[in-house]
This record gives structure tokens, sequence and C-alpha cells, in this order.
């Protein structure tokens, strides 16, 4: 939800002292893209053997690593950390990707400090490269000092999260089509061999992605080393939403063969994963599954929801402008057109554009949001 600046410059009356603590942050460090491997709903396909995807142990998750594989790391350092990243499952928060919460922190922490820097001054900061959805910036309005001034670290730690996260449904969006998003490209047959429209609004996705801004702000607000702070509170998390063992994640998604994922793992299409969440503003609610198996091991269940805050766009707006392709692909695919000359697309889109994927989704699995 978007919010007019003269609701939230009040707030400076009860704001906290300004703070962002950057030790084991590399200021020259910028995350363009997704460091991590992400997981995809099918676990047990051809992605998991090539090591792309899996569940992981929650109990051995190691430490945090900003940035992780955007950094170059000295491979005889054995002291480097040594985190890892896959699928979880949790009773209250369901299937929980791991390297989606971590680069989702990752990015909310560097939205937090550009803000800090340059929040209010009208500048355009490449925020996120994707392949063929080509650049994704964050743009800065010129504020008045004063304007500025009512800016608290609070506003800004919400404004990152909202951020942060609406980068990552312009992710979702992009993958519905066929083009290349994730991946280097291959030649021209890379959209159509490496269709990444199962993966689109993925059912763990958008929860993931929230819960890890939020983590990010808090670890970068913390006076712990975000590394160290963002391994603690990930941990956390996962116990308040009730986390299983490794053995139990993979039994509860093997329960869900057939209803939940496509029975046949090695066909690549839109229709493996059953499954979806649209999700885009206001209350995120995770898509928690539940049958006998899963009452078994987790008994009472409790959905967590999470919110996001919502950002007005004169502190700032995340920025895509498609090319020619893209766009053609967006009209054909569901009928959407650009409201502005520039082509632009921004958070203002997404009530449009997210409902007209969803319907699209609909057709081919009628019981896609239904959980």
């Amino acid at each position: 939800m978007l919010k007019p600046l003269y609701r939230i410059a009040p707030l400076i009356l009860f704001a906290p002292i300004a703070f962002a603590n950057t030790d084991g942050i590399d200021r020259s460090l910028q995350i363009r893209k997704y460091s991590r491997p992400c997981c995809g709903f099918l676990t047990g396909g051809l992605a998991e053997r090539m090591g792309f995807s899996g569940f992981v142990d929650p109990a051995k998750l190691g430490p945090h690593d900003f940035g992780a594989l955007n950094k170059k790391k000295n491979k005889k350092d054995k002291t480097a950390p040594k985190e890892k990243f896959g699928m979880v499952f949790t009773c209250n928060g369901g299937f929980v990707d791991v390297a989606h919460l971590r680069d989702n922190a990752d990015w909310a922490a560097q939205i937090y400090l550009t803000l800090q820097d340059q929040v209010g001054t009208g500048a355009s900061v490449p925020i996120r490269l994707e392949t063929d959805l080509k650049s994704y910036t964050l743009e800065l309005p010129k504020l008045t000092s004063q304007e500025v001034a009512a800016l608290t670290p609070a506003i800004l730690g919400d404004a990152a999260v909202t951020l942060a996260f609406d980068a990552g449904v312009l992710h979702e969006i992009g993958t519905q089509f066929p083009q290349t998003v994730s991946g280097p490209k291959i030649g021209a047959l890379t959209d159509w061999a490496i269709n990444e429209r199962n993966s689109s609004f993925s059912l763990e996705d958008v929860y993931s992605n929230l819960i890890g801004a939020k983590l990010g702000i808090e670890a970068i607000r913390s006076s712990k080393p975000f590394n160290e702070a963002m391994t603690e509170l990930l941990d956390q998390k996962l116990k308040d939403l009730k986390v299983v063992s490794l053995a139990q994640s993979r039994e509860v998604y093997q329960s869900l063969k057939g209803t939940w994922w496509d029975s046949s793992p090695y066909k690549l299409d839109h229709k493996n994963v059953r499954k979806k969440n649209f999700g885009y503003t206001g209350i995120i609610t995770p898509a928690v599954p539940t049958n006998d198996t899963i009452q078994k091991i987790c008994g009472t269940q409790q959905k967590m929801d999470s919110e996001v805050p919502g950002v007005s766009m004169q502190v700032g707006y995340i920025r895509q402008v498609p090319d020619k392709r893209y766009l053609r692909k967006l009209k054909r695919g569901i009928g959407f057109t650009p409201r502005t000359r520039s082509k632009e697309i921004t958070a203002e889109d997404f009530p449009v554009i997210v409902p007209a994927i969803r319907a699209r989704v609909l057709k081919d699995l009628p019981e896609a949001d239904t959980y």
C-alpha cells in the first residue's frame, strides 16, 4: 500500500536514533543478481541432481554471508563462511526457500544503506540485473531538507523492506513468460530450453522474500555485525515458524505428490508446481498445506501472516523499463501495456499485472491458490 508523505512525517517525534551496523558488509559490493542458487519446488527433478535445489537441514544452515556468490572468494581461505541454502518445511509458514530469504535480506539491507545515503537526492540507482529483464533501478525523487528530516530510520527500514519485496515481485512477473531471467542466456533457444514459468509465483517464493527482507532490516539495525545478527535471526524465525527436520521436510513433500506438485518431476512445464502464491501487497498469507502426514508431524498449525509495510513513492520506488521483446510478451500473454510513455513498470502496475497472471494460471490450474 502506498502512503502519502504527510502521513509518515509526524512519526519523527517518536523516531529511534539512526543506526546501521555495517560490520561484515562490503559497501563497495553491489548485489545486482541472485547470489545463491534458488530451489524451485521441483526438488525431485533434474535440478536437484545438478545441485541447484533440494531440502536443507535447518540445524546446519551455517553462518550468513552477505553477498555470498556476488563476491570473489579465496578458495584456500578455510575461515570463509560456509552458509547453506535450500528448502525447509515449517508448520506455520509452509515451505521456506532459504536462498530467496537470504538474498532478500541482503537486498533489503543494501537498499536501506542506499536510502540513508541518497534518499531525497533525485538519484537513480541500479539495484538489480536479470538477463532478459535487464536492469531495475531504485528511483529516489528529490525531497526538501525538511521532508528528508522526517524520514526516520523506522520509515526507511519499512521502505527498504517494501522496495526489496517489489523487486522480487518484478522477478516473479518476468518468469511467467518464455524468457531467460535467472540464468545466463546461451543462444536464441535458451528461452524455451530453460522455461521458468513453473517458478513464477511459486507457492514458497513471495513469503520467503518478505520474511527475508524483514530479517535483513532487523539485522542491519542490530548492534551486532550483520552476518552474525542474520544468522541468529534466521535461526529464531524458523523456530517461530515451527521448522521440522530434514527428514520430515522430505516426508511432507512426498505426501503432497500429485496435489501440490506434478508427479512427473522431470517434466519442466508450468504445471509442475500446482500451487501458487500471488501475494504482492498488504498481508501475505503463506501457502501452508495440511494432510494426515503433516498433522502427525506438526499437530496444531497456525498460519503466520506477514505484512508488506508499504512506502510512499515520494520516498523511492523500483522502476523497470522492459525492452520491446518483453513488452510484446506482456501484451500477448496478459494484455498489459505500460501506462507511461517511458514504458516503465512500477508497483503501481501490480494491481493490474498480478491479477491478470493469476487469471492466466487458473485456466490451467483452477485450484492454484486454494490451500
